[in-house]
């Protein structure tokens, strides 16, 4: 007869995989009560497409800045973010925010 013995960790880990589980389940169902879309996790990566001359001059800033394209560019969407108070925004208060540049 072939046995199989768990460890406490085994048995841990497998009632913190539940939890998380049961976790997620309440949170969609929350969603689903207030009629809400839940959250989606970001990839942290998008596509933009800006003049070339405009792109010359980010590359030349980020090189005098002594960064790269992405270090540079990132520090400046996370100023901008700052400076319109936008890093505590969520739900719909970040949805009626006017995108910067965008009229409103």
């Amino acid at each position: 007869m072939l046995s199989i013995a768990t460890t406490p960790h085994q048995h841990r880990t497998c009632e913190l995989t539940q939890a998380f589980h049961d976790s997620v389940d309440d949170y969609l169902a929350y969603c689903k009560e207030r009629g809400e879309a839940p959250d989606k996790p970001f990839s942290g990566q998008f596509v933009t497409r800006i003049p070339p001359e405009l792109h010359r001059q980010v590359s030349v800033a980020a090189t005098v800045s002594g960064k790269s394209l992405n270090a540079w560019v990132t520090e400046q969407l996370r100023a901008a973010v700052e400076h319109f108070g936008a890093m505590n925004a969520v739900g719909k208060k970040a949805a009626a925010t006017p995108a910067i540049g965008r009229k409103a």
